[in-house]
C-alpha cells in the first residue's frame, strides 16, 4: 500500500511537471502570436516599465526605445528553431535561434534578422508579461565565401554601370538606401534607388565605356548574418593613380546581397586621366587658333567669367592694352572671328609642367612656333590657368617671346 501511494504521488508530482510546462508553451505561443499581430501595442501593454533590451552588439534599450523602434512597424513573423521553454514558479525563460521579418507600414523593406535569443517572462493571470531579453546576432554562415560573393557582386556593379545596364537588382529598393560621392567641384548625396537611378541616367547614361575595376585591401564588418559594412580601394584605370576610397553597407534579402549605402571618395588632383585631359583644352585651343577656328579656340576658355584674362604683348601692336579681361577679352573674341585666318605653321611644346588640383589647374611650357617652309617663327613661354566648368576652361594666359 505505501509503495502504491508513493507511485501515485511521483506520477502527480510528473503529471503537476508537464503540465506546467505545457502551460508556459501556451502562454509563450499565445505572446509571439500577439506580438507578431502588432509588436509595438505588445510591447507597449506586455513589457514591464524597467524592461531592458541586451543587444549581442553593445545597444542597451530600455521600453521606450524598444516601442521607438518598432513604431513604423505594422507586423512581425518569427520563428524558433531549437526552443526551450522552462518555468520556475512564475518565472518563464524562453532560448532559442530566432529569425525575425520585419514588415513596415511606410515602404521600407522587411528587416530579416536572426540572433540566439533570451528572453525573460513573468506570468500574470493568463498572460506573459516582459522582464527582459538578450539578443546575440549570428555570424555569418561560411564567412570566406560570403566574402568573395560580396567581392564578385560590388566588381560586377560597377562594370555594369559604367556599361549603361540597368544595376537596379544590386541595390535596396528602399527610400532609405543612400549614395553619396564627392565630385569634382563638391559631392553629391541621394536617398532612395528611384533618386539613384536618375543621377545613373544622368552620369552614365549617355556613354557606355568598358571597365576592368581592380579592388583591393578589403574589410567586413558582420553585424550579423544579413548585414555588413565593407571598405576597399577601387582603381578604374590601372594603378598608376590613386585609387578611390570605397564603402558599401550591405543587407541580405531573400539570399541575395543588396546595396543599402554605398559612399566613393576619389582624389581629383593630379591624376593622369585629369593632366591628359587639361592638356587636351591647351592643345585644342592652339590647334584651332592655327587652323583659323576661331569659335573652337574660343570654347577652350570659360569667356562668361568676368575675371577670365589674356596677357600678351602681340596685343599692344593691335593698340590694345597687353591684357585684356572680362568683356574687353569676350568682345576681341567676337572681332578676331571675323578677321582670323589659317597660320600654315606648326608648333613644339617643351619644358611641359602641370599641377592640376580639384577645381583648377596651373600649367606652365615653352612653345616654338615654326613656318610652313620649317623655319622657326618665334619662341615663348607659356602660362595657362584653367578651372573646371563643365570640362577644364582657360581662365587666365600669359605669353611672353624669348
Amino acid at each position: 500500500m505505501k509503495k502504491t501511494i508513493t507511485t501515485f504521488i511521483c506520477l502527480l508530482l510528473s503529471f503537476q511537471i508537464a503540465f506546467c510546462q505545457t502551460q508556459a508553451e501556451k502562454l509563450f505561443a499565445a505572446m509571439k502570436k500577439e506580438f507578431e499581430a502588432n509588436p509595438h501595442k505588445a510591447i507597449q501593454e506586455r513589457a514591464v516599465e524597467n524592461y531592458v533590451l541586451v543587444s549581442g552588439s553593445g545597444y542597451i534599450a530600455n521600453k521606450t526605445q524598444i516601442m521607438g523602434l518598432f513604431k513604423n512597424v505594422r507586423n512581425v513573423d518569427i520563428s524558433f528553431k531549437d526552443l526551450k521553454i522552462r518555468q520556475s514558479g512564475n518565472t518563464v525563460i524562453a532560448i532559442g535561434i530566432e529569425h525575425s521579418i520585419r514588415h513596415y507600414n511606410d515602404g521600407t523593406p522587411d528587416l530579416i534578422s536572426d540572433y540566439a535569443s533570451t528572453y525573460v517572462y513573468e506570468i500574470k493571470g493568463n498572460n506573459l508579461m516582459y522582464l527582459n531579453g538578450q539578443h546575440t546576432y549570428l555570424a555569418a554562415e561560411n564567412t570566406l565565401t560570403e566574402q568573395e560573393s560580396i567581392k564578385k557582386m560590388l566588381k560586377q556593379e560597377t562594370i555594369d554601370v559604367y556599361a549603361t545596364k540597368d544595376v537596379n537588382g544590386y541595390f535596396l529598393d528602399s527610400p532609405t538606401t543612400f549614395r553619396g560621392w564627392n565630385t569634382r567641384t563638391g559631392y553629391s548625396t541621394k536617398f532612395g534607388f528611384a533618386e539613384i537611378k536618375k543621377e545613373n541616367d544622368a552620369t552614365f547614361g549617355n556613354r557606355p565605356r568598358e571597365m576592368n575595376p581592380i579592388n583591393e585591401n578589403f574589410t567586413f564588418k558582420f553585424y550579423s548574418s544579413n548585414a555588413v559594412l565593407v571598405t576597399y580601394d577601387q582603381y578604374l584605370y590601372g594603378k598608376e593613380q590613386a585609387p578611390s576610397k570605397e564603402m558599401r553597407m550591405l543587407e541580405k534579402v531573400n539570399g541575395s546581397w543588396k546595396i543599402a549605402g554605398l559612399i566613393a571618395l576619389w582624389d581629383y588632383s593630379g591624376n593622369a586621366f585629369e593632366q591628359g585631359n587639361v592638356k587636351k583644352t591647351i592643345e585644342a585651343e592652339t590647334n584651332a587658333y592655327h587652323a583659323g577656328d576661331v569659335e573652337t579656340m574660343n570654347k577652350q576658355w570659360a569667356y562668361n567669367a568676368q575675371y577670365v584674362e589674356r596677357q600678351q604683348a602681340y596685343l599692344k601692336t593691335l593698340g590694345m592694352p597687353v591684357y585684356l579681361k572680362g568683356e574687353q577679352l569676350r568682345a576681341f573674341g567676337e572681332e578676331f572671328k571675323k578677321v582670323h585666318k589659317p597660320t600654315g605653321q606648326t608648333y613644339k611644346i617643351s619644358d611641359y609642367e602641370a599641377h592640376v588640383g580639384t577645381t583648377n589647374a596651373w600649367v606652365t611650357y615653352t612653345q616654338e612656333v615654326f613656318n610652313a617652309d620649317g623655319k622657326p617663327f618665334n619662341k615663348t613661354r607659356e602660362l595657362r590657368i584653367l578651372e573646371r566648368l563643365d570640362g577644364w576652361k582657360i581662365v587666365a594666359m600669359s605669353h611672353v617671346e624669348f
